[in-house]
């Protein structure tokens, strides 16, 4: 109950922070833009024949390349990855690394002058799981590939002219399908990813 008294008033004093900084300092927001980002995420694993969902943590990354529709409009394409490598796997001795990826097109949307902004997009989404064979060679467990959409908010704040940081927080959803492993079939996997980042604007 605490938790939620103060998760309005920490909302709208992100908001307010937001909307007063100042408008000679935001971004330029033309032209092809780059942005690179590195932090942490949770993936929870879920599917129809899981006695209980699998949750982990692990490295986040993600890689988005863009444009400008509009001054408060962005888009770009986004590649996306959460990184588990301490997975244990039944039926193994050794730990293996769990992946889930999305690639796809992002928009942004800037309501305000400030940096403050929400994302959105979808595309392809996938999980791979794989043994680690030697530290070069990994040996490739399962996979499967299905679609992901996800949402996001975040806030730059201008270093320069054309150069930002910027910190965030997204939610990636991903309905995977059936993934056999082994002589098994894993049915109607779906993977969740929650990850908090920072990054590097270049605009």
């Amino acid at each position: 109950m605490r938790g939620r008294r103060l998760l309005g008033p920490a909302l709208a004093g992100v908001a307010l922070l937001a909307s007063a900084l100042p408008a000679q300092r935001a971004p330029l927001r033309s032209g092809l833009w780059f942005e690179l980002g590195r932090g942490t995420g949770n993936i929870r694993i879920s599917c129809t024949t899981c006695e209980r969902p699998t949750s982990l943590f692990g490295g986040s990354g993600f890689l988005r390349i863009g444009g400008s529709l509009s001054r408060k409009v962005l888009l770009s394409l986004e590649v996306f990855s959460l990184l588990d490598d301490r997975f244990e796997a039944r039926g193994t001795d050794s730990t293996v690394t769990l992946e889930t990826y999305a690639v796809g097109p992002t928009v942004l949307w800037y309501p305000w002058s400030s940096g403050f902004h929400l994302s959105a997009g979808m595309g392809v989404a996938g999980v791979e799981l794989a043994l680690p064979v030697t530290e070069d060679v990994p040996e490739l467990l399962a996979s499967g590939t299905g679609v992901g959409v996800h949402f996001g908010v975040g806030l730059d704040v201008p270093l320069w002219r054309k150069l930002s940081t910027s910190a965030s927080f997204g939610v990636y959803y991903s309905a995977i399908g059936d993934v056999p492993i082994t002589e098994n079939v894993v049915d109607d996997v779906i993977s969740t990813g929650y990850h908090v980042s920072i990054a590097l604007v270049l605009r």
